[in-house]
């Protein structure tokens, strides 16, 4: 239930970047004022709570000396059900890339420019991996590389937040080709969910 109800917020997050904005951040996005990309959380973190980033310098890395100090505490929604609270982690990340809902910096996209269903075209997923929250790492789709690996904490499934801002369970027998399909905006494929199961037609 932790889960389902951060990845809604996460992915509420989105909706409220781009009515603020008027287009949908990426992996390249820059704030006003912000030398380097930073972290989905803290962008959201800044524009939801004005507050939120005091302390933290836009003109140094996220990983720099003069950051440390903000790695706690961390924005409550990316904190995973299996973390304890102050780690500064997250096991959820945004899909990324030229055909990503959030594309890759290149142009900037609104979500009604989705050609894709946007029940079935992922934004946010669960991963294995532990990541610093304020670090702007995320899952790039390439369609000349190999499929980014999306796993949850648990081997049956994980769950993510799809373009609607619904939260679906993934299973993990899922096909390479329907996960290709569901990360892409404009593929054009159509993916089915049949009972539990999601499956390319």
């Amino acid at each position: 239930m932790a889960a389902l109800i951060n990845l809604q917020q996460i992915a509420q997050a989105f909706t409220l970047f781009e009515a603020d904005r008027g287009y949908l951040p990426s992996a390249k996005t820059k704030i006003p004022g912000a030398t380097f990309p930073i972290s989905y959380a803290l962008r959201f973190s800044i524009l939801t709570t004005k507050n939120s980033a005091r302390g933290y310098c836009l003109h140094h890395e996220w990983y720099s000396r003069v950051n440390a100090g903000f790695l706690d505490p961390m924005t409550e929604i990316y904190r995973h059900r299996s973390h304890k609270r102050h780690l500064g982690t997250t096991h959820y990340a945004t899909v990324s890339g030229e055909s990503s809902v959030t594309g890759d910096g290149e142009k900037q996209l609104k979500l009604d420019e989705l050609r894709d269903d946007p029940t079935t075209t992922i934004l946010v997923s669960e991963v294995l991996a532990r990541i610093s929250w304020i670090s702007p790492e995320d899952v790039v789709l390439d369609p000349a590389e190999s499929l980014p690996k999306l796993s949850g904490r648990y081997p049956v499934a994980w769950q993510v937040a799809m373009a609607d801002r619904s939260v679906q369970r993934i299973p993990s027998e899922t096909s390479d080709a329907t996960l290709r399909a569901m990360m892409t905006r404009d593929g054009g494929e159509v993916v089915e969910k049949n009972k539990a199961k999601f499956e390319l037609r």
